[in-house]
Protein backbone atom coordinates (compact mmCIF):
# COMPACT_ATOMS: atom_id res chain seq x y z
CA UNK A 1 0.00 0.00 0.00
CA UNK A 2 1.09 3.54 -0.68
CA UNK A 3 1.40 5.58 2.52
CA UNK A 4 1.83 9.00 0.94
CA UNK A 5 0.80 12.12 2.81
CA UNK A 6 -2.18 13.86 1.26
CA UNK A 7 -2.59 17.57 1.96
CA UNK A 8 -5.85 19.33 1.13
CA UNK A 9 -6.59 22.90 0.08
CA UNK A 10 -10.35 23.42 -0.12
CA UNK A 11 -12.10 25.81 -2.49
CA UNK A 12 -15.77 26.47 -1.73
CA UNK A 13 -17.84 26.70 -4.91
CA UNK A 14 -21.41 26.92 -3.65
CA UNK A 15 -22.37 23.62 -5.24
CA UNK A 16 -25.24 21.62 -3.77
CA UNK A 17 -24.71 18.95 -1.14
CA UNK A 18 -25.60 16.32 -3.75
CA UNK A 19 -22.60 17.19 -5.90
CA UNK A 20 -19.00 16.27 -5.32
CA UNK A 21 -17.01 19.06 -3.63
CA UNK A 22 -14.11 20.55 -5.52
CA UNK A 23 -10.66 20.75 -3.97
CA UNK A 24 -7.04 20.91 -5.00
CA UNK A 25 -4.95 17.94 -3.83
CA UNK A 26 -1.18 18.04 -3.38
CA UNK A 27 0.77 14.83 -2.72
CA UNK A 28 4.00 14.95 -0.72
CA UNK A 29 6.54 12.17 -0.45
CA UNK A 30 10.22 11.63 0.32
CA UNK A 31 11.20 13.53 -2.83
CA UNK A 32 9.66 16.84 -1.75
CA UNK A 33 9.93 17.11 2.01
CA UNK A 34 8.58 14.04 3.83
CA UNK A 35 11.26 11.97 5.57
CA UNK A 36 9.81 8.62 4.47
CA UNK A 37 6.98 7.44 2.22
CA UNK A 38 5.49 5.37 5.08
CA UNK A 39 3.29 7.87 6.94
CA UNK A 40 1.69 6.10 9.92
CA UNK A 41 -0.19 8.94 11.61
CA UNK A 42 -1.09 12.64 11.51
CA UNK A 43 -1.74 15.06 14.39
CA UNK A 44 -2.04 18.84 14.84
CA UNK A 45 -0.59 20.60 17.88
CA UNK A 46 -1.92 23.67 19.71
CA UNK A 47 0.09 26.06 17.56
CA UNK A 48 -1.45 24.67 14.38
CA UNK A 49 1.57 22.68 13.21
CA UNK A 50 0.90 19.39 11.43
CA UNK A 51 2.98 16.42 12.65
CA UNK A 52 3.52 13.23 10.64
CA UNK A 53 4.64 9.90 12.08
CA UNK A 54 6.97 8.28 9.54
CA UNK A 55 9.42 5.39 9.46
CA UNK A 56 12.24 7.93 9.54
CA UNK A 57 11.22 10.18 12.43
CA UNK A 58 8.61 12.90 12.95
CA UNK A 59 7.90 15.52 10.29
CA UNK A 60 6.54 18.97 11.18
CA UNK A 61 4.70 20.87 8.47
CA UNK A 62 3.86 24.58 8.84
CA UNK A 63 2.00 24.94 5.55
CA UNK A 64 5.18 25.80 3.65
CA UNK A 65 8.09 23.59 4.68
CA UNK A 66 8.86 20.31 6.43
CA UNK A 67 11.37 19.74 9.19
CA UNK A 68 12.36 16.31 10.49
CA UNK A 69 12.86 15.38 14.14
CA UNK A 70 14.51 12.02 14.73
CA UNK A 71 14.57 10.26 18.08
CA UNK A 72 18.04 9.62 19.51
CA UNK A 73 18.33 5.84 19.37
CA UNK A 74 20.61 4.31 21.99
CA UNK A 75 20.43 1.92 24.95
CA UNK A 76 20.08 4.73 27.50
CA UNK A 77 17.11 6.44 25.82
CA UNK A 78 15.18 3.20 25.35
CA UNK A 79 14.63 4.12 21.69
CA UNK A 80 15.56 1.37 19.26
CA UNK A 81 14.89 3.01 15.87
CA UNK A 82 13.44 6.01 14.01
CA UNK A 83 10.26 4.10 13.06
CA UNK A 84 7.32 6.00 14.54
CA UNK A 85 4.21 3.87 14.06
CA UNK A 86 1.60 6.14 15.60
CA UNK A 87 1.02 9.53 17.25
CA UNK A 88 -1.79 11.08 19.29
CA UNK A 89 -2.02 14.51 20.92
CA UNK A 90 -2.20 14.66 24.73
CA UNK A 91 -4.29 16.97 26.91
CA UNK A 92 -1.00 18.54 28.05
CA UNK A 93 -0.07 19.63 24.51
CA UNK A 94 2.59 16.93 24.27
CA UNK A 95 2.32 13.94 21.95
CA UNK A 96 2.10 10.18 22.40
CA UNK A 97 4.53 8.39 20.07
CA UNK A 98 4.66 4.66 19.43
CA UNK A 99 8.21 3.87 18.35
CA UNK A 100 8.34 0.25 17.23
CA UNK A 101 6.31 -1.32 20.06
CA UNK A 102 7.13 1.09 22.89
CA UNK A 103 5.47 4.34 24.02
CA UNK A 104 7.25 7.68 24.35
CA UNK A 105 6.08 11.23 25.06
CA UNK A 106 7.27 13.87 22.61
CA UNK A 107 7.46 17.54 23.58
CA UNK A 108 6.81 19.59 20.39
CA UNK A 109 8.32 22.70 21.98
CA UNK A 110 11.80 21.35 22.74
CA UNK A 111 11.69 18.26 20.47
CA UNK A 112 12.54 15.86 23.31
CA UNK A 113 11.36 12.27 23.71
CA UNK A 114 10.64 10.80 27.17
CA UNK A 115 10.55 7.05 27.80
CA UNK A 116 7.21 6.81 29.61
CA UNK A 117 6.93 3.13 28.65
CA UNK A 118 9.62 2.15 31.15
CA UNK A 119 7.96 4.12 33.95
CA UNK A 120 4.58 2.46 33.29
CA UNK A 121 6.17 -1.01 33.21
CA UNK A 122 7.85 -0.33 36.54
CA UNK A 123 4.55 0.79 38.07
CA UNK A 124 2.69 -2.27 36.72
CA UNK A 125 5.64 -4.59 37.56
CA UNK A 126 5.34 -6.24 34.16
CA UNK A 127 6.52 -5.64 30.59
CA UNK A 128 4.26 -5.14 27.59
CA UNK A 129 4.55 -4.57 23.83
CA UNK A 130 2.13 -2.12 22.15
CA UNK A 131 0.59 -2.58 18.70
CA UNK A 132 -2.13 0.14 18.78
CA UNK A 133 -2.89 3.28 20.80
CA UNK A 134 -6.49 4.41 21.32
CA UNK A 135 -7.80 7.68 22.82
CA UNK A 136 -10.91 7.71 24.99
CA UNK A 137 -13.55 10.39 25.40
CA UNK A 138 -12.80 10.79 29.11
CA UNK A 139 -9.12 11.72 28.80
CA UNK A 140 -7.40 8.37 28.97
CA UNK A 141 -5.21 6.35 26.62
CA UNK A 142 -5.52 2.60 25.99
CA UNK A 143 -2.52 0.63 24.73
CA UNK A 144 -3.51 -2.52 22.85
CA UNK A 145 -0.74 -5.03 23.48
CA UNK A 146 0.61 -7.88 21.36
CA UNK A 147 -0.38 -10.56 23.90
CA UNK A 148 -4.03 -9.49 24.07
CA UNK A 149 -3.64 -7.29 27.15
CA UNK A 150 -4.93 -3.71 27.46
CA UNK A 151 -3.03 -1.05 29.41
CA UNK A 152 -5.01 2.07 30.39
CA UNK A 153 -3.34 5.30 31.54
CA UNK A 154 -4.44 8.81 32.39
CA UNK A 155 -3.56 11.27 29.64
CA UNK A 156 -2.19 13.87 32.07
CA UNK A 157 -0.41 11.55 34.54
CA UNK A 158 0.30 8.33 32.64
CA UNK A 159 2.71 6.77 35.15
CA UNK A 160 0.62 7.49 38.27
CA UNK A 161 -2.15 4.87 38.21
CA UNK A 162 -1.92 2.66 35.09
CA UNK A 163 -4.13 -0.43 34.93
CA UNK A 164 -3.81 -3.63 32.93
CA UNK A 165 -6.56 -6.06 31.94
CA UNK A 166 -7.21 -9.05 29.68
CA UNK A 167 -10.42 -7.60 28.24
CA UNK A 168 -11.07 -4.47 26.23
CA UNK A 169 -11.93 -1.57 28.57
CA UNK A 170 -15.59 -0.58 28.58
CA UNK A 171 -15.05 3.04 27.54
CA UNK A 172 -15.93 5.28 24.61
CA UNK A 173 -13.09 5.65 22.15
CA UNK A 174 -12.50 8.54 19.79
CA UNK A 175 -10.45 9.08 16.63
CA UNK A 176 -9.11 12.28 15.07
CA UNK A 177 -11.27 15.31 15.81
CA UNK A 178 -13.48 13.29 18.18
CA UNK A 179 -14.96 11.21 15.37
CA UNK A 180 -14.82 7.42 15.21
CA UNK A 181 -14.88 5.41 11.99
CA UNK A 182 -15.14 1.65 11.73
CA UNK A 183 -14.27 -0.50 8.71
CA UNK A 184 -14.75 1.40 5.45
CA UNK A 185 -15.08 -0.37 2.12
CA UNK A 186 -12.07 -2.66 1.81
CA UNK A 187 -10.23 -0.90 4.66
CA UNK A 188 -10.18 -1.69 8.35
CA UNK A 189 -10.24 1.11 10.89
CA UNK A 190 -6.51 0.56 11.42
CA UNK A 191 -5.92 1.58 7.78
CA UNK A 192 -7.79 4.89 8.09
CA UNK A 193 -4.98 7.39 8.35
CA UNK A 194 -6.76 10.67 9.03
CA UNK A 195 -10.20 12.23 9.48
CA UNK A 196 -11.02 15.92 9.56
CA UNK A 197 -13.89 18.34 8.99
CA UNK A 198 -13.28 21.49 6.95
CA UNK A 199 -14.77 24.90 7.77
CA UNK A 200 -17.75 24.22 5.50
CA UNK A 201 -18.71 21.08 7.41
CA UNK A 202 -17.51 18.52 4.88
CA UNK A 203 -15.88 15.53 6.61
CA UNK A 204 -12.82 14.11 4.85
CA UNK A 205 -11.22 10.72 5.49
CA UNK A 206 -7.85 9.56 4.11
CA UNK A 207 -6.83 5.90 4.02
CA UNK A 208 -3.29 4.58 4.33
CA UNK A 209 -3.24 3.79 0.59
CA UNK A 210 -4.12 7.36 -0.41
CA UNK A 211 -7.85 6.95 -1.14
CA UNK A 212 -10.04 9.89 -0.11
CA UNK A 213 -13.63 9.77 1.18
CA UNK A 214 -16.02 12.55 2.17
CA UNK A 215 -19.50 13.15 3.59
CA UNK A 216 -21.62 16.15 4.50
CA UNK A 217 -23.24 14.35 7.42
CA UNK A 218 -21.43 12.26 10.07
CA UNK A 219 -24.48 9.95 10.22
CA UNK A 220 -24.43 9.19 6.49
CA UNK A 221 -22.27 6.89 4.41
CA UNK A 222 -18.95 8.18 3.11
CA UNK A 223 -18.41 8.70 -0.63
CA UNK A 224 -15.11 8.03 -2.39
CA UNK A 225 -13.66 11.19 -3.91
CA UNK A 226 -13.33 10.80 -7.68
CA UNK A 227 -10.25 12.77 -8.73
CA UNK A 228 -11.03 12.10 -12.39
CA UNK A 229 -13.83 14.68 -12.43
CA UNK A 230 -11.89 17.52 -10.82
CA UNK A 231 -12.15 20.88 -12.61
Amino acid sequence: MRNTLTAFFFIFTGISAAAQPICNITYYDEFNGVAHRMVKGIAQDRSGMIWLATWNGLNRYDGYDFITVKPHADKDSGISSNRINGIEMMATGDMWCRIDNRIFIFNPRNHRFTDIHKAIEERLKTSFSVKHIWCTDDGRMVFVCDDGLFVTVDDRNPADNPTISQSRPSVDFKSDNHRRYDDLGGYTRYELLYANADRFGTIWVVTSSGDIYYTYDANRLLTKYDKRIET
